[in-house]
């Protein structure tokens, strides 16, 4: 299989998988808005970022580690495997003996039990996925992360709209929902196989260290560039209006979802490309279609955003949406760090990962400090408008100095021209919607209409070239 056609084939299969995933939570959006209160919400949004803060740390990025190794390392994918399982199951063990400790933190007081749990099935069932992946069972991957998702509504709809649990329901359902993909994985993955306690190596845990140790204060720089600006919220504007920037952070996944898709599959066809003499331009070539689509994919979703917004944002959250536009932009940003980071990934050099997130992690925090609260005395919403602001100056500076970087491994030709248009023509779009100036609901839409023009050469570009290569056998 030709590689553009093996990679359109792999996000294909990743497409039906993550857009049944990450989809549902923008879909039940009109679901959580009613039936939990911004402070509720914002409590879980509090518990569940703690988790993705904590996962990394305390098991040592083996999600990452075994994704790489388990793709071109066949003869030892027993050792790598059964080396990170005991890492994942030994970090759980060392947090359940931190009980008493969670017991004492202010935010978690009735909710230790199941942060535990969540922690423990969210961490086994990360690193069972990456390493199902990695070896290629793709398909069990989508259909996985499907039926992990029907588990995850069915939980809700009890949890939440039955029993009226709240947080606790929502937490509830996503522990259900990670233990059906654990069972899932181990039966038709296959995975225990690979593991046995006489292959937990020193050597192998060595090799995967080596190579996660940098994704580790990585992991907590995109912690900090991604979430650090709801906690600013909360001491700068209240618990309240986090509920309402966490609402409409759900807003901007829609287009990570978009992202991981291809890049799900994308990571795959870069690291088996890599050594290939041609990679600058196959790079090249890729770059200049994903980071159009995704330009073009922001811009329709600012657009439109009154008008789905409606329909998202129920009762208390009905002004939500107006902290969407920068966080959308921030996710564009976002997005065209994690291509150039794939680069990182392929070449095996993940020290950079970490120098240019931990930069982008420190532009966020120090202009969240300095603006959010300065801005909150005019008003906590212009406050939390400020904490998007921040939250998207720290990936433009992230993906630039990505840009320069990875000229030392592969040379991937951009077109700045056309970039800069893009980008100028979604920030007008953000400003319009954030402060609601005159004719808000209108110039979002021309300005779309102008990069479809703009981009119309690349897309055509694009479905050309995808469907000459579905045509050949």
């Amino acid at each position: 299989m030709g590689r553009y056609k093996k990679l359109m084939s792999n996000t294909v299969i990743f497409a039906i998988s993550n857009f049944a995933q990450r989809g549902i939570g923008f879909v039940l959006m009109p679901l959580y808005t009613s039936v939990m209160t911004t402070d509720g919400f914002g409590t879980f949004d509090v518990l569940n970022n703690v988790i993705l803060l904590l996962i990394p740390i305390l098991t040592l990025s083996m999600s990452d580690a075994i994704l790489r190794f388990s793709i071109d390392s066949e003869k030892g994918r027993g050792e790598y495997f059964s080396t990170g399982m005991a890492v994942v199951i030994g970090s759980s063990v060392f947090l359940i003996a931190c009980y008493p400790i969670l017991q004492m933190v202010e935010f978690m007081k009735g909710y230790v039990l199941v942060f535990v749990l969540l922690y423990f099935t969210s961490a086994l069932r990360t690193y069972m996925a990456q390493f199902v992946r990695g070896v290629g069972k793709v398909m069990l991957f989508a259909i996985d992360g499907i039926i992990m998702t029907v588990v995850l509504v069915g939980g809700n709809l009890l949890f939440l709209v039955t029993l009226r649990l709240g947080p606790t329901g929502y937490l509830i359902s996503l522990v259900l929902s990670n233990v059906v993909s654990i069972v899932i994985l181990s039966i038709f993955g296959k995975v225990w196989k690979f593991f046995k306690i006489k292959s937990i190596k020193k050597k192998a845990f060595g090799e995967l260290f080596r190579y996660s140790a940098p994704l580790i204060p990585n992991s907590i720089s995109w912690w900090a560039t991604n979430l650090f600006n709801r906690y600013i919220v909360i001491a700068a504007c209240s618990v309240a209006i986090n509920g309402l920037f966490a609402s409409a952070a759900r807003i901007p996944s829609m287009l990570m979802v978009f992202s991981t898709i291809f890049m799900q599959a994308w990571q795959l066809s870069a690291v088996m490309e890599y050594n290939s003499k041609d990679r600058e331009k196959f790079y090249t070539t890729i770059y200049k279609y994903f980071s159009t689509f995704i330009f073009v994919c922001c811009s329709f979703l600012l657009a439109t955003l009154t008008l789905y917004s409606k329909l998202l944002f129920q009762k208390e959250f009905s002004e939500a949406w107006v902290f969407v536009p920068f966080l959308m932009l921030g996710m564009v940003f976002n997005c065209l760090v994690a291509f150039f980071g794939s680069v990182y990934i392929s070449a095996k050099k993940t020290k950079m990962n970490f120098y240019s997130s931990f930069i982008g992690a420190v532009v966020t925090i120090i202009l969240c400090l300095v603006l959010v609260p300065l801005a909150a005395k005019i008003s906590p919403e212009f406050g939390a408008k400020m904490a998007g602001v921040a939250t998207m100056m720290g990936f433009a500076v992230m993906w630039v100095i990505r840009i320069k970087d990875t000229r030392k491994y592969v040379k991937i030709g951009i077109n700045y021209y056309s970039t800069v248009c893009n980008l100028g023509l979604i920030f007008v779009q953000c400003i319009f919607l954030s402060f609601k100036l005159p004719g808000y609901k209108v110039v979002p839409l021309v300005i779309f209409i102008l990069m479809l023009i703009i981009n119309f050469k690349v897309g055509i570009e694009l479905i050309n070239k995808f469907a000459q290569k579905l045509r050949k056998k």
